[in-house]
């Protein structure tokens, strides 16, 4: 009898898309996210051997819709923040087109914040409400391949899709309970000459780097922040496994420069001593930074700080926003203080730890005198910080503040595209702010701009301009111009 032919399995192909927006907006940080998705599905899905991955990063690559199409994948997901909305809703339709009958889901952070707006793009199937990896896994695993087909979707959790009556519907919330099983991402899944290109991992720092996540969620509500309206259960990786991919970062690809980009590093500082720990005792030659809220450092961090220097933290980003009291409870609750913020930074000079901080201006309700005094507050710590940015408020949809300002009226024949640009390019940026000359807000920021770059050589300016204005031309010009143009 004649041998048949082995005959391969048909593999499904799963396309998770990662639009880039608006030109200005390109951004050199990994989709983690998206590989964070994919490494879940690995993990948990009934039907591993048949699914085949493939990220289309726009940031790193052009011509994506052409590159999807010729790859025909079954499902296509669409990643979309508020500023990459736009160009999301445009995959979405072109891809719609070219396969109409591949399953089409919308993801990100600006579904979560406003799944209804997804929901205007008939192009999508469905769009998803909160975090996706185990609505990723049943979609694959019931609906792609399970009996019941598209029927499936209602029965699984964080989506929102219409009906056959035209009515939006939700399924119920669902969020990973815990972090500890679940892998860190594949780097071999992103582009690697794109991602591990030598850039400014810190103001000065020229370095091969990444960014590693190692926990999820923040119970505050700032106001300002889209954080404000969903639940903000802190919930982190095991140590011994962040630890273990910065090694395996560090052997395979040779980065010594990591960003841990969790909202809140900090709230375990067990953890972080473990951490810190294991750095010098493993891998002495790391240099990392992190972030942190202001409120929760303690009189007795010092050492804590002292320990992060010595296990090579060469950055914490503080979120210090404003330098008036009552400003400053207003849009980060009644737990956030002017003596808290200095105390934070002054611990961090004392440790010899170099502090990032982050301010606002333009804030809605904010008095001109009331944006001076976070000026003062500046130049009073000038020495003490490694640098500082000062960001015009932009009301991102999603907080608390962004509702109270659409409540205002000041957002009327604003779109989602024109805050895309706000503040991440410069120039004639939008104030939202009635009590405050849009001028006087854009010359203010313009002054502290002015001031901080004035914290770096000319040989650091000149590294900055090459390597920004060879990834981005157009947005490092309009930051240039921007800075040194004369004011009224």
């Amino acid at each position: 009898m004649k041998e048949q032919p082995h005959v391969q399995p048909h593999r499904f192909r799963v396309a998770m898309v990662y639009p880039q927006g608006a030109i200005q907006t390109q951004m050199a940080l990994p989709p983690l996210g998206l590989g964070f998705l994919i490494k879940y599905y690995e993990l948990h899905g009934l039907h591993k051997e048949q699914v085949e991955f493939r990220i289309f990063d726009e940031n790193a690559r052009k011509h994506l819709v052409e590159d999807v199409v010729a790859w025909h994948p079954d499902l296509v997901g669409i990643s979309a923040m508020s500023f990459t909305r736009s160009r999301a809703f445009d995959f979405a339709t072109h891809i719609r087109h070219r396969l109409p009958k591949a399953l089409l889901i919308g993801g990100g952070v600006h579904f979560q914040v406003d799944p209804a707006d997804g929901l205007t793009c008939q192009a999508f199937d469905a769009v998803c409400t909160g975090e996706g990896e185990e609505p990723l896994r049943r979609i694959i695993d019931e609906v792609l391949l399970g009996p019941a087909g598209r029927q499936a979707l209602e029965h699984i959790p964080n989506l929102a899709w219409r009906d056959v009556h035209g009515h939006n519907r939700k399924t119920e919330h669902w969020m990973m309970k815990d972090l500890t099983g679940l892998p860190m991402p594949d780097m071999e899944r992103f582009d690697l000459a794109f991602y591990l290109a030598r850039r400014q991992f810190v103001p000065a720092v020229f370095a091969k780097s990444t960014i590693v996540l190692t926990g999820r969620g923040c119970p505050f509500k700032c106001t300002f922040c889209f954080n404000s309206f969903r639940d903000g259960k802190v919930r982190q990786h095991d140590i011994q496994q962040v630890v273990d991919h910065l090694a395996h970062l560090r052997a395979k690809y040779g980065v010594r420069h990591i960003s841990i980009t969790d909202d809140l590093f900090l709230v375990n500082r067990g953890r972080v001593r473990t951490f810190c720990e294991r750095i010098i005792r493993e891998m002495p030659d790391l240099r990392w930074g992190c972030q942190a809220r202001p409120s929760l450092i303690r009189g007795d961090d010092l050492d804590l700080f002292k320990l992060m220097a010595r296990a090579g933290c060469i950055q914490v980003n503080f979120g210090f926003e404003s330098g008036c009291e009552t400003v400053l409870k207003a849009i980060k609750g009644p737990d956030a203080s002017l003596a808290k913020n200095q105390r934070a930074l002054d611990l961090a000079w004392e440790a010899g730890l170099p502090v990032f901080g982050y301010f606002m201006c333009g804030i809605p309700g904010e008095t001109e005198e009331e944006m001076y005094m976070t000026g003062e507050f500046i130049r009073k710590n000038f020495k003490k910080f490694r640098h500082f940015e000062l960001f015009i408020y932009t009301p991102y949809p999603g907080s608390a503040l962004a509702e109270q300002t659409r409540a205002d009226g000041l957002l009327e024949g604003v779109t989602i595209d024109d805050l895309a640009v706000n503040n991440l390019v410069e120039g004639e940026v939008r104030v939202f702010n009635r009590l405050v000359p849009a001028e006087k807000v854009r010359q203010f920021r313009q002054e502290m701009k002015r001031m901080a770059m004035a914290k770096f050589p000319l040989r650091d300016k000149l590294r900055w301009l090459w390597i920004e204005g060879r990834d981005n031309p157009r947005r490092t010009f309009k930051r240039v111009v921007a800075l040194y143009k004369k004011t009224s």
